[in-house]
């Protein structure tokens, strides 16, 4: 008489179950882990402020950058923009501009600043001794 063998369903089943519970701990462990190592240090330095992120000038096109606590505006020109990086304070609805190259380096230019219902910014001088920026701050803004 031959034998048969017979495969059990239980085997088969134990099996899968196995493979998903070392997927699922292996899952865990990468998540945890992940945790522990990222760096949080350079989340936590930087500042977010209301007008984080890049805006456009209605004005000339300028691109203004706020990340953190830094700005850079992006002058258009026909041959080569012009970048000029800085500083940023803000407190409540006012903001504190210095940049740290181009014109008027190191002058503190003092602005209250105000969203429309469209949600573009409004620079509203408070004190600046940089013509060129009073002039630029004078626009609205649109968010990119």
């Amino acid at each position: 008489m031959a034998t048969t063998r017979r495969h059990s369903k239980k085997t088969g089943n134990n099996n899968l179950f196995i493979f998903l519970a070392i997927i699922i701990v292996l899952a865990l462990i990468s998540i945890i882990a992940a945790y522990f190592l990222t760096d949080k240090t350079a989340s936590q330095d930087q500042t977010v402020t209301p007008i984080e992120g890049t805006w456009v000038s209605n004005y000339n096109g300028t691109m203004l950058t706020v990340n953190g606590l830094t700005i850079t505006l992006e002058l258009p020109a026909v041959d080569k923009s012009t970048i000029i990086k800085g500083k940023i304070a803000v407190e409540k609805n006012i903001v504190t501009f210095i940049y740290e190259d181009g014109p008027c380096n190191n002058i503190e230019g003092h602005y209250q600043y105000t969203f429309d219902v469209k949600g573009e910014l409004f620079f509203k001088l408070i004190k600046d001794n940089c013509p060129s920026r009073q002039e630029l701050m004078s626009a609205s803004w649109f968010k990119m």
